[in-house]
């Protein structure tokens, strides 16, 4: 703010000495060095975001799809966001279906500054459904007077009689005259079932008006939504007064939130899927051959070869029945080996990227006060190759994914000529993908010896764009390495 205020003052000196062009000129000039300042500033904070999963990149090369859990366990925010008089709207629509079904009448009563007898005990759905489209919120909340007005409706009902009082328990009259007026309905039979409204609900006050009367007390949850409360207390009800708060506390937003944990279809599952599609096709298969075998083959050469289709079939399907565990083992292998690798690698083995990266940064910096085109590439380089490697470790693992979960399907393809190469490819892919990472294991190893040796030695000075361009190029190498081996060795199955 400082430097923006002197600037304004130094223009406004200015102004009366020089031509509006050249104010135009300092204008420009000011807001193109900030925009540099700026432009730098994001991208060193990127990169050092980078830089920072980087710092574990041994962990990054170790990881294989996992095999060992079925599922994956996922958790799924399900929460809802309504106001509260849209529920209890929606909601005693609901509760005056359940009630109905049931064969018991219900009597409608609204409160807000005072209270209102809306239906008296009717079995006549439209008319309920009707009465209950009409509320509107407004006013204070009198707690006592919808219980009161309950009772009134329930006066002529012989039997048993309830009341469903539905609020946010936030009595804007009184504290002590609900209690008064539950103890009424209490010397009448009538029990008071209460439901909170919305997380700053009064519990305390609804449960004490609940258990004076005998009643239950509920509050939305989660699991427990409006429609799912009525449907539980139904059964115990007889004819009910069903007490609707409608003051302007319902305007208020009833939100829930919930974290709901879902068991997803993980690798293995899906393996299991597609195991289970194609063991049905192989026993079909087995049971042609065997049956041309027994009653169909009418040379020996016809014999020979239907025999060597059986074996090949027979073993063809226990191998899909048992993939799941053969690539747990191939990718137990490969990382083990990759481990052993990296345990070679030197205590300093994460500065091989942030040594190098910070210098071409410093040389953007530098550069920003020369000229903005300049400065660019080494500012958004550094940035451009710490994501690239992340990417392509990311990258590295869904492919792996990818081709080991349609790996039961190459050996299907695998007998089939016009399908052989397919499979072949699937099957090379799977192999070198795996193992690829004990190749960039290898690499970073090497990379980081022997800069770490060229630093090191104390015969000739090492420059420092030397260092720079060696380290630079370690990054490009380690993600290049699995392109390399995937491209390079393919066709390896003949």
């Amino acid at each position: 703010m400082m430097k923006m205020i002197t600037l304004i003052a130094v223009l406004a000196l200015l102004a009366s000495t020089v031509s509006a062009n050249d104010i135009n000129s300092i204008l420009n000039e000011a807001l193109s060095l900030k925009f540099r300042t700026e432009t730098f500033q994001e991208y060193k904070r990127l990169t050092e975001d980078a830089l920072n999963l980087l710092k574990n990149v041994d962990q990054l090369i170790i990881q294989n799809p996992s095999f060992i859990e079925e599922n994956i366990t996922k958790i799924v925010n399900t929460s809802e966001t309504w106001t509260k008089i849209s529920a209890v709207k929606e909601s005693a629509k609901g509760f005056v279906d359940i009630s109905l079904s049931d064969g018991k009448p219900v009597a409608l009563v609204s409160f807000n500054d005072e209270a209102a007898i809306d239906s008296l005990p009717s079995k006549d759905k439209d008319f309920l459904h009707a009465k209950i489209d009409l509320y509107r919120t407004t006013g204070m909340s009198c707690v006592h007077c919808g219980i009161l007005k309950g009772v009134d409706t329930l006066s002529t009902v012989s039997g048993k009689k309830d009341m469903v009082l539905v609020t946010d328990g936030h009595s804007s009259i009184s504290k002590t005259l609900p209690l008064e007026a539950a103890e009424f309905a209490k010397s009448r039979g009538i029990r008071i079932y209460t439901i909170a409204l919305g997380g700053d609900a009064d519990e305390i006050f609804l449960r004490k008006i609940s258990d004076l009367t005998g009643g239950k007390f509920y509050k939305i949850t989660c699991s427990e939504k409006l429609s799912d409360i009525y449907r539980k207390i139904s059964e115990e009800l007889g004819t009910t007064a069903l007490v609707l708060d409608t003051s302007n506390s319902m305007l208020e937003s009833l939100s829930i939130s919930c974290f709901e944990t879902r068991e997803i279809c993980g690798p293995r599952c899906l393996m299991n899927a597609i195991i289970t599609i194609l063991e049905p096709i192989y026993v079909t298969l087995i049971l042609l051959v065997g049956f041309y075998l027994i009653f169909l083959s009418g040379t020996p050469s016809g014999r020979v070869k239907a025999k060597s289709s059986l074996v090949f079939l027979i073993i063809s399907m226990c191998i899909i029945t048992l993939s799941p565990f053969l690539l747990t083992l191939v990718f137990g292998i490969s990382h083990g080996i990759t481990q052993l690798v990296l345990s070679q690698a030197p205590e300093n083995k994460e500065q091989i990227f942030s040594e190098g990266i910070n210098h071409v940064l410093m040389i953007g910096k530098e550069s920003t006060n020369l000229e903005e085109m300049s400065a660019m590439p080494f500012i958004i380089y550094p940035y451009l190759l710490t994501q690239a490697l992340i990417i392509m470790l990311q990258l590295r693992y869904f492919i792996l994914l990818a081709l080991s979960i349609v790996f039961p399907f190459a050996i299907l393809l695998y007998p089939l000529q016009l399908t052989r190469g397919i499979a072949k490819t699937i099957f090379e892919q799977t192999a070198l993908w795996t193992f690829s990472q004990v190749a960039m294991a290898f690499v970073f190893v090497v990379l980081v010896l022997g800069i770490n040796l060229t630093s090191s030695l104390q015969t000739f000075i090492v420059p420092i764009e030397l260092k720079i361009i060696m380290e630079i190029s370690a990054l490009i190498m380690l993600i290049a390495t699995p392109f390399f081996i995937s491209f390079s060795f393919r066709g390896f199955l003949k």
